[in-house]
């Protein structure tokens, strides 16, 4: 059976992901020599990790030879629940009351990559959680699935800036929300 977006995005939802888009795996020209200027100017400070790997970031055909789609997916943090404000503790950032997101999204994405591969065993995948040489933000805005705010930040219309970025590199060719 032939993997369709619908597959994608049906089981993507069952999994809680609640932002799905599309792109073709082609370089990301603008946005790589952004970040070489960025990293002339020593925006990076001590993260040296970003100085690395820059023909990765550029062009996810480097991480996963054969790549043609990109599936950017978004996973809404927020909650309505307030801060406990203690004298004795410092206050903590939504993103990091529970587990750990990346260990939460890495198994959501295994379980996806299993179901769909179930479909097409010609299915390949790397998965990402802004761990990587991969310029998740970028393929966010190029899938559609938000757009670059003031802050950097990928922004949906719906959940603002509440959730975190997954990013899936595959052999398989979609319909690009381009």
């Amino acid at each position: 059976m032939k993997l369709t977006n619908q597959n994608v995005i049906s089981s993507a939802r069952d999994l809680g992901f609640e932002l799905i888009g599309f792109s073709k795996a082609e370089p990301l020209e603008k946005e790589t020599q952004k970040l070489e200027e960025w990293i002339k100017l020593g925006y990076q400070g001590g993260m040296v990790y970003m100085e690395r790997n820059l023909e990765k970031r550029k062009d996810v055909k480097n991480i996963l030879p054969g790549a043609k789609s990109v599936i950017s997916l978004g996973l809404n943090y927020y909650t309505n629940e307030n801060y406990e404000n203690k004298k004795s503790t410092g206050k903590i950032s939504r993103y990091a009351w529970g587990k750990d997101y990346h260990l939460i999204i890495w198994e959501k994405l295994d379980k996806l990559v299993e179901r769909l591969k179930n479909i097409d065993t010609n299915f390949e995948a790397k998965t990402y959680v802004d761990t990587g040489p991969v310029m998740d933000k970028a393929w966010a805005v190029k899938s559609g699935i938000g757009w670059m705010g003031k802050h950097t930040n990928v922004i949906n219309k719906e959940y603002g800036s509440w959730f975190f970025i997954a990013t899936i590199i595959t052999n398989y060719e979609f319909e690009y929300n381009e």
